[in-house]
């Protein structure tokens, strides 16, 4: 049985609403304001029937309290008027009688509305709760991605996201699936007008009418009480949808609730994570190819030279041995490029003006792209600087255009475009990588050749990934300009259209100080007389380092790994200035291996050299900070300068 609380201060009043009662409701009486809010608070009271005029109290003020409390009331006066009536349902009051005109029937009806509407009001309430209980998991679930983000960030220290918040819309329908409410943030972006939607059924509220037919038919499982997680497409971005039964307090179904979460960045966030993933795979393997094929091309270079300097100049062999020496040279400048995607090769950054080294690239590129195609350059107008390894920099330039030039079957013009753009927010760039804000020299090759398919142009800065025929490409091209952009801080992005040709954009960080100045002419390779300790588990290239420091006049020890490097310096009887050990060697390293020798010998200088480069070495081996280190292949040339500059040091 419901419990009615009657507050009125005439016993004549109260009487009369017994009577009409008649026992259908527990009833709690009370002739003052005081008396029914001491009442409310110590019994349970589904309804209240409230005097407008109170002797303690205005009923209005009564009014508000018991709406705090969520009670349902019904205001009761002896005189009424359409401006107490107003104000009364303003405050809170389900429903205004004249006890003048109450009779048995009016009365038990309006407790019985009051009721009903108290318990869907407190109905409402509970679903908006579970909805904000519902974005706040949602807004959990977001910041541990956000978290994964910034671990993936301090892996790819170039890549930086900004995670805005969570937009989402939400909604309820009732049987026939006719929305009766619907909100959200995202309403706005998806171009959905909220008050225009009420009532309408839930497929004409999103997306086209396919859609909307997918949508409706996608809560049908709800209505039977089971779950639903569809990926719905509105507006072109693609949102989370959780479809579940909407039930009344009974727990009977009375139709659908639903949310829907926009989850293109975090569709975006895979995507890039995939990437890095895939390009970290691919860095191990090329430091991998780089390793052997520099220690093979060590040897090549080497014994050739050697071959060379022999023969006199007008020897027939001559010829023959230049044309494997720029092969291998060719050869490892193929290996640089590989490794240049992965960020394995860092080359030597200089401040250069930009303008001046790609417009010294013109005559050569005027010659590669042949007679049918003309190149053009448009020039900044203020000179910017960047930080960049000229050759790196000349390399990007080069392989733009002639990745244009294949493009162009029919001849055309490659256009060349160096501009200034000024960010003051992030830009996404290719692949996994966004731009900080800031100043940047852009870059712009543009060619009117056939353009890249869709599909193309998410592989295209893979490595390997090429579309010609055998013998025309390597698919190095594209990814070393992309691996070159990232190792400065930069990016590239590509505009094309199928018929209408490409533009690909470089985005160079901009350099404040001033252009570093022209190196000096090489000098003659130093010599020497000193001790050298050479430590290299293969044997071709340790023959290699061995002869070429002999020739220099250097006194040389060779070891051939770490356990014979520390025998051999423990038992030599006279002085070793120096060790040259390799990086990466089975059994000892070569930082263990220096580690031993220093403790026989603290003065001795330590250079390393490696088939990997700088970075993968040194992530490899473990070098201490500010170890001296080659990188092969190794000729006689850079092994003398490096073996004077460390004895010299």
């Amino acid at each position: 049985m419901t419990t009615v609380l009657v507050i009125d201060d005439s016993d004549v009043d109260r009487e009369q609403i017994r009577r009409l009662l008649g026992g259908r409701h527990e009833l709690l009486e009370a002739a003052t304001a005081r008396e029914g809010m001491a009442a409310v608070s110590s019994s349970t009271v589904d309804c209240v029937l409230l005097d407008y005029r109170l002797p303690d109290e205005d009923g209005v003020r009564v009014l508000d309290l018991m709406s705090e409390r969520s009670l349902p009331v019904v205001m009761l006066t002896s005189q009424g008027s359409e401006k107490v009536a107003v104000e009364a349902l303003k405050h809170g009051a389900m429903d205004y009688l004249l006890k003048g005109d109450l009779n048995r029937e009016r009365l038990r009806k309006a407790i019985d509305l009051a009721i009903e509407q108290g318990r869907l009001r407190n109905e409402l309430d509970r679903h908006q709760r579970e909805l904000q209980q519902a974005v706040t998991q949602l807004r959990e679930q977001r910041n541990e991605l956000a978290a994964m983000n910034e671990a993936l960030q301090r892996r790819e220290t170039d890549l930086r996201f900004v995670l805005g918040q969570l937009p989402v819309v939400h909604w309820t329908t009732d049987m026939g699936l006719k929305i009766t409410h619907i909100g959200g943030a995202a309403l706005e972006a998806m171009g959905v007008p909220a008050a225009s939607r009420i009532g309408r059924d839930v497929g004409d509220n999103f997306g086209d009418e396919a859609t909307g037919k997918e949508f409706h038919a996608a809560h049908a499982p709800a209505l039977e009480g089971e779950p639903v997680r569809y990926l719905a497409n509105f507006g072109g971005r693609p949102y989370q949808c959780h479809i579940g039964a909407l039930r009344d307090a009974e727990g009977a179904i009375v139709g659908t609730i639903g949310l829907a979460l926009d989850v293109s960045e975090a569709r975006e966030l895979e995507q890039q994570l995939r990437h890095a993933v895939k390009m970290d795979a691919l860095g191990q393997l090329a430091g991998g190819i780089a390793h052997d094929f520099n220690n093979l091309l060590s040897v090549i270079l080497g014994f050739a030279g050697f071959i060379r300097a022999g023969l006199p100049s007008e020897a027939p062999m001559q010829q023959d041995l230049g044309q494997v020496i720029d092969a291998a040279n060719r050869a490892a400048a193929l290996v640089r490029q590989l490794l240049s995607f992965s960020r394995l090769s860092t080359g030597t950054p200089r401040v250069v003006e930009a303008r001046a080294v790609i417009a010294s690239t013109l005559p050569m590129l005027e010659r590669l792209v042949g007679e049918d195609i003309a190149v053009t350059l448009t020039p900044d107008a203020e000179p910017w600087r960047v930080r960049i390894d000229p050759n790196a920099l000349e390399q990007m330039v080069v392989n733009l255009v002639v990745n244009a030039r294949d493009a162009m079957t029919r001849g055309g013009r490659i256009e060349i475009e160096i501009q200034h753009l000024s960010l003051v927010e992030e830009l996404a760039g290719g692949g996994d990588r966004r731009l900080a804000p800031g100043d940047y020299v852009v870059l712009c090759v543009t060619d009117e050749g056939e353009g890249i398919p869709r599909d193309v142009l998410e592989r295209i800065f893979d490595p390997f990934f090429t579309t010609k025929e055998v013998g025309r490409g390597t698919g190095l091209g594209l990814s070393t300009v992309y691996g070159i952009a990232r190792q400065v801080g930069g990016t590239v992005t590509v505009y094309s259209e199928v018929g209408h040709g490409s533009s690909f954009r470089v985005f160079l960080p901009r350099a404040l100080e001033q252009v570093d100045a022209p190196r000096a002419a090489p000098s003659p390779v130093p010599q020497g007389t000193e001790t050298v300790l050479v430590v290299e588990d293969e044997e071709p290239v340790r023959e290699v380092a061995v002869r070429a420091l002999r020739s220099l006049g250097y006194t040389v020890l060779e070891a051939s790994d770490g356990p014979a490097a520390v025998a051999r310096c423990r038992d030599y009887a006279g002085g070793i200035d120096l060790v040259l050990t390799d990086v990466v060697m089975p059994g000892m390293s070569g930082p263990e291996v220096a580690r031993s020798l220093l403790a026989l010998r603290p003065s001795l200088r330590v250079l390393y050299m490696s088939g990997y480069t700088d970075r993968g070495a040194r992530e490899r081996g473990r070098l201490p900070q500010g170890a001296r280190l080659i990188e092969k292949p190794i000729t006689a040339d850079r092994l003398g300068r490096s073996v004077r500059a460390a004895l010299d040091e």
